[in-house]
Parts: structure tokens; sequence; C-alpha cells
């Protein structure tokens, strides 16, 4: 026991206990901590967090604990090409960059975008696709011009309307004399 605050022993596993404040360890080079694996608990030694023996950083049950809060976000999370984000206890839904291409897949039976607006646009933010509005209109455009929107009462395209089949260009000769 030092100073009545830290004892340190050994009994089948060496310890350092602190009673008094926050521990620090500090040195001038490198730290290193090795155990597999290791565990990261709560002062009644409930298993928060584990690095595992494959050096995944795991919750001490899943879906238990959070990373981060609405009071304490986290900041940005980087990942490598060709690794996903998954989501959901049985991992259906996955983000994904694959070094060329981002990828959002959703393997369940549905996906559901929610918003009172949704727009798409090139990566710059600087040209329009689309918007869905909410109780409003849906257009699409093509070189950022509307060429399809529908309002309360059908649909309006602006320009020309081709279709795959032409509709006849001669005039019928209908004969009324039954």
């Amino acid at each position: 026991t030092f100073g009545g605050g830290v004892n340190i022993y050994h009994d089948n596993n060496f310890k350092i206990e602190n009673y008094t404040g926050y521990l620090k360890l500090q040195c001038n080079n490198q730290i290193n901590i090795d155990g597999s694996p290791i565990y990261f608990r709560n002062s009644g030694g409930t298993n928060r967090w584990i690095i595992n023996s494959s050096g995944h950083l795991v919750p001490g049950a899943a879906g238990t604990y959070d990373i981060g809060s609405t009071t304490a976000e986290v900041g940005n999370v980087y990942l490598a090409s060709s690794k996903k984000a998954y989501f959901g206890s049985t991992q259906t839904l996955s983000i994904e960059n694959d070094g060329t291409n981002s990828l959002i897949t959703d393997s369940s039976s549905a996906m559901f975008v929610r918003s009172n607006r949704v727009l798409f646009q090139n990566s710059a933010g600087n040209r329009g696709y689309g918007e869905f509005t909410n109780g409003g209109s849906v257009y699409f455009t093509y070189d950022n011009v509307k060429r399809i929107e529908t309002s309360g009462i059908g649909v309006t395209v602006t320009g020309e309307v081709a279709a795959s089949q032409d509709y006849p260009d001669f005039r019928p000769t209908l004969d009324f004399n039954f």
C-alpha cells in the first residue's frame, strides 16, 4: 500500500488498485499493455469493452453499450476501402466504398428513405438530378433543367416526348353508314 490510496499486490493476478482519484500511467516513450483479451471494466467489475484476441474492440455484452451520446458525440469514423459499416442485429444494411464506387445495400424486404424533402445531386452538390417533396411535386432534371415534374393535376414534361412506338401518321376514315 502506497499512501493509503494505491494498492499493488499479487493474488495469482498482478493488481494495481487506486481508490483516490484517477490512475495515470505516464512514460516518455511508449506504454505497452499486453494481454489477450484486454478488458475495460466499470467500478463494479462489469466488462464494458473488450479488445479480444483478434484485435476487435467489442462491447462486454452485444447491443448494450453506446459509442458517444447525444451530448458527447463521436467525431468522424474512417473505414478503409472495401470495408463495410453494418447495421442491425442481422447486418442486413451495409454502407461501403469499394475503392471506386459507394454502395448502400439492404438485403431485407424493403428500404425506406424518410424525409420531408429528398434531393439527388452530384458529389459536388451543385447539380441536381431530382427532388421528392412531401405533399408537393416530384421532378427529374437533365443537365440541371427540370424535364419531368408532377403536380396536383398531373405531369408536366418540358421538351419533346419520344416513344419507342410511333403513333400512326395517317388519318383513319370513319364510315357512319349502317
